[in-house]
């Protein structure tokens, strides 16, 4: 049963990766939100998981470095989420025309 789950998260994050890959350039839009939103969303599920499994004594010291992952990687999500979208070229374009 581990190696099942196992091969199952591995699936979900290599096929979160090529979302995020494939989003990586695209504009400010509620769909590029979205995956922004899940990601951070996901993180911090994974992070109060494997604090509480660190906590409380379910893994050894090594469960920390998931908890520091969870936290640096979410705090980007949160960053880019929050942040001000920049004006793309074409938005600037409109402008100048308008």
């Amino acid at each position: 049963m581990g190696t099942l789950l196992g091969r199952d998260v591995g699936a979900f994050l290599i096929t979160m990766g090529i979302v995020n890959g494939m989003a990586r350039n695209a504009p400010d839009s509620p769909a590029l939100r979205g995956i922004l939103i899940a990601n951070l969303v996901s993180r911090i599920i994974t992070f109060v998981l494997d604090f509480r499994a660190a906590t409380t004594g379910v893994v050894n010291a090594q469960g920390w470095g998931p908890v520091v992952q969870h936290l640096v990687i979410g705090a980007g999500f949160a960053y880019y989420l929050l942040a001000k979208p920049k004006p793309t070229a074409l938005a600037d374009g409109a402008r100048a025309s308008a």
